[in-house]
């Protein structure tokens, strides 16, 4: 499923819309969203979500690129999705998965003990590592 970026427009924790930014690649979206080589675009999560709470899904004829800056992203999300807004107004963000060692994050927070490493330094890391699956959609952020 390269090339195909999927982008959820986000409003009061609601996904109101998922954008699909596929470029010249067929998406058959009458079988739930497959590509000609037969894999899927959606989890068996993502489209029971989308069912339950009427997910509107566009499939633009776009293409997101990996080395594309984030500045460049914005843009062509506000040119082919038409929102009507400026791309200072988009926060976004992403979830990976990924080890964490405890040594560089410590050099991290503390850049390489240049500053101290506080309450609220180490609660900003926390409250953006989740202990979900990323197909979950209920992200409670408490510290």
């Amino acid at each position: 499923m390269s090339n195909v970026i999927k982008i959820n427009h986000i409003v009061n924790n609601t996904i109101k819309n998922i954008y699909v930014f596929a470029g010249s690649i067929d998406i058959n979206s009458e079988s739930p969203w497959n590509l000609k080589n037969g894999d899927t675009v959606f989890s068996p999560k993502e489209l029971e979500n989308i069912k339950e709470q009427n997910i509107t899904v566009t499939i633009l004829n776009g293409f997101i690129h990996s080395d594309d800056t984030i500045s460049t992203v914005k843009t062509k999300i506000i040119k082919y999705t038409e929102l009507r807004i400026s791309t200072s107004e988009l926060y976004l963000f992403g979830i990976t998965t990924k080890k964490l060692n405890p040594s560089v994050l410590y050099n991290q927070l503390t850049q390489n003990d240049t500053l101290k490493l506080t309450k609220e330094r180490l609660c900003h890391l926390l409250l953006n590592i989740i202990n979900i699956k990323c197909d979950d959609t209920n992200i409670q952020s408490v510290c």
